[in-house]
């Protein structure tokens, strides 16, 4: 008897293994919906790798129904095997009942339709059954005879007198029928769609029906830049334009190709698939060296009975080291199941033919002998219950299964499959409208959605869109998994997966399914976006590969890489990547070098987009907001270059930089070709501009393809494609032979003074953004560009800048920290010390705040705080004290020299100019003695206009005249004995003259007596009359003539205006008449 077992269980065990390298490449999913299926309702539960009568135990979910009545069972289907279906109902102890469908001499099954998924039952009158269970068996005969997927849903049929209608929980039983809540329908508001209208989905967001046969068929379309349920998920991504050289690439097939990059600063992978199909597309990973210990999870146990054994903790992920702990404990569960011992004999002479019959049978068995098998299933649950220890001594016929991983009852079996515990991203479009998703999956069974396995949808973004029959979908992941659904990608070998969906025509089954070998009410079974079965050959594959191997980079290096920095201090990137700058092949190119005894940045930028636009930007992020930017172009008329220093804060419009800090501007359009250079310091003071240093890089924007401009007005339009990031930061340093020095470019040596000011009137709602967020950024610009006009003029003043908001509700307002920067180096230059400068700071920072308004700000002019400063002297500020003092020294001695060299100098000049002021004094006095020794005062007013002209002074040099105050000035003179307004005669001695220009006649003058005689704007008739008093005392007969016209003395000839004209004769070089 011992033989016979040992020859059966080996016969088992040959039978086995052969079954699962038959089933290696079976794909069947088939769940039942109504009644709801047990909880998981996976839809490849089948006989080979799951334990029957159904794959799953059974659990809280519950269908009640009538007795009598007539109802549907509906199922989901993926793939419409050949062969046909059959549902029964299966008492408490899961023995079968009844047949729900017909059962003839030649076959069990219905097989009329190879595409069914509904099935319309009535339950016998009368019949009432507790526990119960309805079973759907779904042949598979293209895989083998006896091969079957199972799904079994449990049942109370209950009389009318007890039934009450709920509607399946999802609506209300009015007049005789269910009226449904929102997305609900069906006889008993059994199905429910994922929305109804476009209301459902946001408003960001569209309703789709894809027409499929199974419930869900509506499914919410995101447009671009949202994703998720309800398409309420912002993403960063915006546009369709994707540059794919900026990715590695993988070809999984002529009609797939993967493109990803791994986003080292957000530790994030971004993937995009690029498929040839109008249906969904699947990509999906698992690390390498997975076991299929992984399929315990979800834990899967039968529900414990009135008295509960021991069984292992309930957690909701199983750990690896607990689950051999589950492999004894599921036997002795059913044991308080309350059972007559009948049941003992009447499964004892069958305990054999049981085990070896779970092994063997179902791949040997005939299809007239499926009776045999559920019975035999059934018989062998109830005499476990009641017989363990009758078992126990054949229990080795089963060994079988300790080679396999310690794992639950109802974890599936035998071979792992390349899709078994597999992270997978599943995607489908509409035009530029998507549908993307976080999913996974236990088996062979159709992916669901992380939500359903107690996980989250951790997608970061995504976007999609469908474009001549090709279907785009682009997704981000962390690479750091933190749910039990997610494969965290490890810089290692990993397994991919990939699928997409089959065409409506163009169906690949291998061996042929129902569809082609049988009668089939649904021709078009796999409807456009609907989750179905993949199908065999090119419609899917498995690879290995590391996602960190970016292998873009080596060829890109061996084959003229479109990213080449030749060293720290210079670089070069192009598009497209085989392009070559110097045939002008290329669409947009750019080179930088970098000097570093002058600290400069050099840029040549180059593109054949002549017509638009182009520039470079700088980015700490890899996102457009927060970017510094140079942006130019060349004016088509006037030929003229011209760039701007802009600053990005979001998605408008680039600001004009206050501080344009770029030099060496200049620019050409030769052949097609626009080229743009500028030169910019690596490090600069302007907060609106994103510094290089030798411990922080950053990453460079490349808009291949800007917008439109205007050159007069300086607008511009957003880019025609979304520039090109670099895939990772750029790290500009010194180097080359100049640098044989190693300079470096460190920041001078500062004074950090911590300011505190309060700002008010900010709203009641205003919450205080976190630093380093963009709204932080822009408070931060805000507050710098409202308090550097007022503190400009401090000594050595570098920035200020916000470090902190605190919003503090007792003190009704916002507390803003923020570092005010002055250049330590300047302040010793002006010989200020801390002390001093901090106070000039408070005195500045109060004047300010005096006015309660500090630009657009408003402060509380009562609320200021300065704390003593801190020094980011490299050399370590306080601590150097003695180097300090020494410089102090050398400066002050410095100072000393050139006060005394500049004091000396003064000295040295001054005694210069009083030599030349003498020796020039000397010779004017010698001149005029000789000039004027013998001369006498003359006046010409009456005579005739000769011209006398200045012929003996025309060689004196001439001094400014003094100042002339406009009063009178009285002088008193006399001589010979006359009145003060006696002009005196030719013969008088005349002293030296006050003034060499306009000398004046020695006697008193009065202001009303302004002499006439010219037609001068100050003459009068008063002086002509004067002067006749003057010659004939007595009143002669000399009369009056009227003046002649100075034709010599002509206003614009005249030096001074309004003064008497005297001129000296110097008789003495006249002859005698």
């Amino acid at each position: 008897m011992s033989s016979n077992t040992c020859s059966v269980i080996m016969s088992g065990l040959i039978l086995l293994v052969l079954a699962v390298v038959s089933f290696r490449e079976v794909q069947g999913h088939v769940a039942l919906t109504f009644p709801q299926a047990r909880k998981y309702d996976l839809d490849f539960l089948d006989n080979a790798r799951t334990p029957g009568p159904c794959g799953m135990p059974r659990g809280d979910i519950k269908t009640t129904l009538l007795s009598g009545s007539n109802f549907n069972v509906t199922w989901h289907l993926a793939y419409p095997h050949r062969g046909g279906f059959r549902l029964q109902i299966l008492d408490a102890l899961d023995r079968p009942l009844i047949d729900l469908t017909p059962v003839t001499k030649n076959s069990e099954f219905v097989e009329d339709d190879a595409t069914a998924q509904s099935y319309a039952v009535q339950l016998p009158q009368n019949f009432t059954c507790t526990d119960c269970t309805i079973r759907l068996l779904r042949e598979a005969e293209e895989w083998g005879a006896s091969y079957r997927f199972w799904s079994c849903a449990d049942i109370n049929i209950i009389d009318r007198k007890s039934y009450r209608e709920d509607c399946s929980g999802h609506g209300r039983y009015l007049v005789g029928r269910c009226r449904c809540d929102r997305l609900y329908h069906g006889t008993r508001c059994e199905f429910k769609e994922e929305c109804l209208d476009d209301s459902d989905c946001g408003i960001q967001g569209t309703c789709i029906d894809n027409g499929g046969t199974t419930a869900p068929t509506k499914h919410c379309y995101c447009n671009i830049g949202w994703f998720g349920p309800g398409c309420a998920k912002k993403s960063p991504i915006k546009t369709i334009d994707v540059e794919l050289d900026a990715y590695t690439m993988k070809k999984f097939s002529d009609n797939f190709t993967f493109y990803w990059r791994i986003l080292k600063e957000s530790k994030e992978l971004e993937g995009i698939m690029v498929v040839n199909g109008t249906s969904w597309v699947a990509v999906g990973w698992r690390p390498n060296d997975l076991t299929p210990m992984c399929r315990a999870f979800p834990e899967i146990q039968e529900r414990p009975k009135d008295e509960p054994l021991p069984q292992p903790e309930p957690k909701s992920e199983p750990e690896p080291e607990s689950e051999p702990k589950a492999v004894p404990k599921p036997e002795p569960e059913p044991e308080p199941e309350p059972e007559p011992e009948s049941g003992t004999e009447r499964s004892g002479t069958k305990r054999r033919s049981a085990k070896a019959h779970d092994v063997t049978s179902l791949a040997s068995t005939p299809r007239s002998d499926v009776d045999v098998t559920v019975q035999t299933s059934v018989t062998y649950r109830v005499s476990t219950k009641q017989g363990r220890k009758k078992r126990s001594p054949e229990s080795t016929g089963i060994s079988v299964n300790a080679i396999l991983p310690a794992v639950y009852k109802y974890t599936p079996k035998h071979d792992f499959n390349p899709m078994d515990c597999t992270d997978i991203i599943i995607g489908s479009a509409r035009g530029n409208s998507h549908r993307i998703g976080d999913y996974y999956t236990r088996d062979r069974s159709t992916p669901k959605k992380d939500e359903y396995w107690g996980g989250r949808d951790t997608l970061t973004a995504a976007m999609g869109f469908e474009r001549d029959g090709v279907t785009t979908i682009l997704f981000r992941r962390k690479l750091v998994a933190n749910e039990l659904t997610d494969h965290e990608i490890i810089d290692g070998n990993m397994q991919v997966i990939w699928a997409k969906g089959q065409e409506p025509g163009k169906y690949v089954h291998h061996p042929p399914s129902g569809i082609e070998k049988a009668k089939v009410s649904v021709k078009d079974f796999y409807k456009a976006d609907e989750l179905k079965y993949h199908g065999h050959g090119a419609q899917r594959g498995t690879v290995t590969f590391n996602f960190f191997d970016e292998k873009k980079k080596q060829e890109m290096a061996s084959d003229g890489d479109a990213l080449a920095p030749t060293s720290n201090c210079s670089g070069e990137w192009h598009y497209p990547r085989h392009c070559s700058p110097a045939n002008g092949t290329c669409e947009y190119s750019i080179q930088w070098t970098y000097k570093g005894r002058k600290d400069q940045l050099s840029f040549v930028i180059s593109t054949a987009n002549t017509n638009t636009w182009t520039g470079v930007g700088f980015s700490d992020d890899e996102k457009m907001s927060q970017t510094d930017a140079v942006l130019g172009w060349v004016d088509e008329k006037s030929g003229r270059a011209f760039l701007m220093d802009t600053w990005i804060s979001g998605y408008n419009a680039p600001l004009l930089d206050p501080s344009q800090d770029i030099y060496n501007t200049g620019g050409s359009k030769v052949d097609g070709i626009t080229t743009l250079k500028f030169s910019r310091k690596r490090i600069t003071k302007d907060n609106r501009d994103l510094s290089f240093t030798d411990d922080h890089c950053l990453y460079m924007m490349y808009p291949v393809k800007g917008g439109i401009f205007n050159a007069v007005n300086k607008k511009i339009r957003k880019h025609d494609a979304v520039p090109v990031v670099s895939a990772e930061r750029i790290c500009i340093r010194s180097c080359g032979l100049e640098e044989l020095e190693d300079l470096t470019t460190p920041a001078p040596p500062r004074l950090h003074y911590t300011v505190e000011v309060k700002l008010i009137n900010l709203g009641d709602g205003f919450m205080a953004p976190t630093p380093g967020s963009p709204d932080f950024e822009l408070i931060s610009n805000r507050i710098s560009d409202s308090f550097t006009p007022l503190l400009d003029k401090l000594p050595g003043y570098y920035q200020i800048r916000l470090s902190e908001l605190q919003k503090n509700d007792e003190q009704n307002g916002v507390i803003a920290r923020m570092d005010l920067i002055l250049d330590k180096n300047e302040v010793k230059g002006r010989s200020l010390k801390p002390i001093d400068t901090g106070a000039a700071a408070e005195k500045a920072l109060k004047e300010a705040l005096v006015t309660g308004k500090v630009g657009a700000l408003s402060v509380d002019p009562q609320y200021l705080i300065i704390r003593a400063p801190r020094v980011n002297d490299l050399g370590g500020g306080d601590a150097d004290e003695e180097t300090s003092f020494t410089s102090d020294l050398f400066l002050d001695a410095t100072k000393l020299y050139i006060v005394v060299g500049c004091v000396a100098a003064l000295l040295a000049l001054a005694l210069l100019q009083a030599s030349c002021t003498l020796y020039r004094s000397s010779r004017r006095r010698a001149t005029k003695d000789r000039l004027i020794a013998s001369n006498a005062w003359k006046d010409y007013a009456s005579g005739a206009n000769t011209n006398f002209a200045f012929e003996a002074f025309e060689t004196e040099e001439k001094a400014p005249p003094p100042p002339v105050s406009s009063l009178p000035r009285h002088r008193e003179m006399t001589a010979n004995g006359l009145g003060t307004d006696t002009v005196e005669g030719p013969n008088r001695i005349v002293g030296p003259r006050a003034t060499y220009s306009l000398p004046r006649a020695p006697g008193s003058r009065h202001t009303a007596a302004i002499q006439p005689g010219y037609y001068t704007q100050d003459r009068r008739e008063h002086y002509q009359r004067s002067k006749n008093n003057m010659h004939n005392p007595a009143g002669g007969g000399v009369s009056t003539q009227p003046n002649q016209p100075d034709f010599y003395f002509m206003p614009s000839q005249r030096k001074y205006s309004g003064e008497v004209v005297r001129v000296y004769v110097d008789y003495g070089s006249q002859a005698p008449k």
